[in-house]
């Protein structure tokens, strides 16, 4: 009966059902929405500022910048558990160099061609901000990679590695290996470019692995200073920390911790993000009160159309509950249609925000919002029994003898 009754006026039926539709789907892509708008925060702020909480450690020594001290400290800061990363400051900058033109590596060609290949490199000397860290800085910075990989974490080292951001990969074009010279050097050293990263950063930097550098060319790097950077997700305190890499330190030789700082940057957008959820959620809220208005207003309108029908089947011997289920019934029905039609747009919204999000993209793809279907559902039905009962009550008023005018 609730099927025949939606089908004597179709377009009445579509317009009920378009304006639940909007409902619903508003409160989805709020949801949808404010879910991207907060990782895109999160995001961008792991990419520039790390990953939280984290606590920063300043170390000082005169080995800092030694293989065996790196490799033996990095090794038991890996037993910890939680992604740690040391950023030292060398006491000098890398210049890099590439040539203009041919191959990166000369190869075995003639003298001549070698020399020209040298004169290229000279020429073409630039430099970039660099990042001089360990393999697991990618953990605690947001990095997605563009291309290739990440730097590898060998037990031994076999090679230099760097990584280019892409405003350096852009600058330097297609190009597998990269050459170095230090302050007090003009011997170029090559190293090879293992991956470009989406660091967030418009200014050319470079990320080069301090542990095979400090190892196959002591004579680029030398710093007594550094920054240890530790993802604190067991919560440790400052005072434990200090007191296990004091141990650590004593152990290995040849620095020690001087101040440790606690970083916690969520607070910072914690804020934002709960204003930017809270204005979604009203916006959806107001559209679903505006599609219950307009819900009401097509019963109304729709119940003066169908009122001689509907006291004729009063006056044949409906009763007031039959012809209020009526009007009611086809509501909700519309409404659980709505439910299922609007939970299958979302998933091809959903697919459609993944494939416009780029590669390299540091924030991920949302995943669905169960919570917020059943939202929808419930909304959608809340809706429709807001929508439909003022005229259901309306029609099981109506007097069958006004069917007799």
């Amino acid at each position: 009966m609730i099927i025949k009754d939606l089908k004597i006026n179709p377009l009445r039926s579509f317009l009920t059902a378009f304006s639940m539709l909007i409902g619903i789907l508003a409160v989805i892509a709020a949801v949808l929405v404010g879910t991207v708008g907060k990782g895109y925060l999160q995001a961008t702020n792991e990419q520039l500022f790390g990953r939280t909480p984290a606590l920063t450690i300043d170390i000082a020594g005169a080995d800092i910048s030694h293989y065996r001290f790196l490799s033996a400290f990095t090794a038991r800061l890996h037993k910890t558990g939680d992604p740690t990363a040391l950023v030292i400051t060398p006491d000098n900058d890398l210049t890099y160099a590439f040539p203009a033109t041919g191959d990166d590596d000369p190869g075995s060609g003639s003298g001549e061609k070698e020399r020209m290949w040298q004169r290229q490199l000279l020429a073409n000397n630039v430099h970039f901000d660099t990042i001089y860290t360990t393999t697991d800085y990618n953990r605690l910075y947001n990095l997605p990679l563009v291309e290739g990989t990440w730097f590898h974490a060998p037990t031994s080292p076999t090679r230099l590695e760097i990584v280019l951001n892409k405003a350096a990969a852009s600058t330097i074009g297609q190009r597998s290996i990269l050459y170095a010279t230090g302050e007090n050097t003009i011997t170029l050293t090559p190293f090879n470019v293992v991956g470009t990263v989406n660091d967030g950063r418009d200014t050319p930097t470079v990320y080069v692995n301090v542990v095979p550098l400090a190892r196959f060319a002591p004579h680029l790097f030398s710093a007594n200073s550094a920054r240890l950077l530790w993802f604190n997700t067991a919560h440790h305190t400052p005072d434990s920390v200090r007191a296990y890499l004091t141990d650590v330190l004593t152990d290995v030789g040849g620095a020690q911790v001087e101040e440790i700082h606690t970083q916690n940057d969520a607070d910072n957008y914690d804020g934002v993000i709960s204003m930017l959820q809270l204005a979604f959620f009203i916006t959806a809220a107001l559209l679903l009160f505006v599609s219950a208005l307009g819900l009401i207003n097509i019963g109304l309108a729709s119940l003066d159309q169908r009122t001689h029908e509907l006291l004729i089947r009063r006056a044949l011997g409906a009763t007031r509950t039959s012809i209020a289920w009526l009007v009611l019934g086809g509501a909700l029905f519309l409404s659980l249609i709505v439910a299922v039609a609007a939970i299958v747009l979302s998933l091809f919204l959903l697919v459609l925000i993944g494939a416009l999000l780029p590669a390299d993209s540091p924030v991920s793809p949302p995943s669905y919002p169960y919570g917020a279907a059943l939202v929808a559902v419930s909304s959608s039905i809340a809706t429709a029994f807001l929508g439909g009962i003022v005229p259901a009550i309306k029609a099981s008023r109506l007097q069958p003898a006004l069917a007799l005018r």
